[in-house]
């Protein structure tokens, strides 16, 4: 019985210890420079969201927030970075909604997605907008689903590189229609939208900030967002479920992450002091800039996201019967 209260007293002890450890990891967080990795070139979406968070977080902490950009090799390069880094909250990821596309798409993925990272929170989101070249002859979703069925495989759609969630989003689009057209595929979404502006295709699905001044000058036609709201810059817009195409939702979302096995209480800290960032009227106003919206989950409820949209995009490469080179 000795013994007995002996280990009790010994685990408890432990267990206080580790207490007090993490709530101390939690209470002086951060007191030196965070670093957020972007797994994604300068200048993009991406890039200036993370600078956007990183600059009031760095206001909040009073601790440097220093934005790395590590692209290539499909963003496994920056991802692996934090994968790697130590679980202390200090390196951090900016990702995006085609982490959930990469366990598919890469058959030597060097990381698990689910296991080796840890959801913080969601950052923002955006709608696809499905635009047409201004003189095809489908004013709404239904007529460009005709068009396609009539003529199989005549309609050109513009890909930004095959997997990413603009192809797989217009293969499930085909799916849920019905229809077949061909794809053809560029090295990024300003070359396929160049190609739509020059009359070189017929459609894209490509984001409001970078299609609303064509839509606006009357170069290309908007027949319907994404997302399963309507969007805020298409007002008039309907969404692709409201056009009559059921069981359809694409958006690119944006995540805060952290290698797994970071402290629960080093989590939390930065997932409220984000939550309070992205409630910033400032912050939200430069979001709306860029075209995104912000949003906040709870870190089950962005993981739960990332475990659906892993199965999701993993049967929409099935059904279509993409190879990924």
């Amino acid at each position: 019985m000795v013994r007995n209260v002996a280990y009790a007293a010994i685990v408890f002890a432990i267990t206080a210890i580790s207490g007090l450890t993490q709530a101390g990891e939690a209470g002086d967080y951060p007191n030196h420079a965070v670093k957020i990795s972007v797994p994604y070139g300068a200048g993009g979406g991406i890039d200036s969201i993370s600078r956007i968070v990183g600059q009031k977080l760095a206001e909040m902490w009073h601790q440097p927030v220093v934005i790395e950009n590590r692209p290539g090799a499909g963003a496994i390069i920056g991802t692996q970075a934090v994968v790697n880094a130590p679980p202390d909250g200090y390196t951090l990821l900016m990702t995006a909604g085609t982490l959930a596309v990469s366990p598919t798409a890469y058959s030597d993925l060097p990381y698990d997605v689910v296991k080796d990272l840890a959801p913080i929170t969601l950052v923002g989101s955006s709608p696809y907008i499905l635009a047409v070249r201004a003189s095809l002859p489908a004013q709404n979703v239904q007529e460009l689903i005709n068009l396609a069925k009539e003529k199989p495989q005549a309609l050109n759609f513009g890909s930004p590189g095959l997997g990413t969630l603009s192809h797989l989003g217009f293969e499930l689009l085909q799916f849920r229609t019905g229809t077949r057209s061909t794809i053809i595929h560029y090295k990024g979404s300003p070359a396929a939208l160049n190609a739509l502006l020059a009359g070189q295709i017929d459609m894209v699905l490509d984001t409001p900030a970078a299609l609303m001044p064509h839509i606006q000058g009357g170069k290309v036609r908007a027949l319907a967002v994404t997302d399963a709201r309507r969007s805020a810059s298409l007002p008039d817009t309907p969404t692709i479920m409201q056009a009559g195409v059921p069981d359809y939702e694409v958006n690119i979302w944006f995540g805060l992450m952290a290698p797994g096995g970071t402290p629960p209480a080093v989590l939390d800290r930065i997932h409220a002091d984000t939550v309070s960032a992205l409630a910033d009227p400032d912050v939200r106003k430069r979001f709306e800039a860029q075209g995104m919206e912000p949003q906040t989950l709870s870190r089950r409820q962005f993981a739960d996201l990332i475990n659906t949209d892993v199965k999701k995009w993993a049967n929409v490469v099935r059904q279509a019967g993409i190879e990924f080179q």
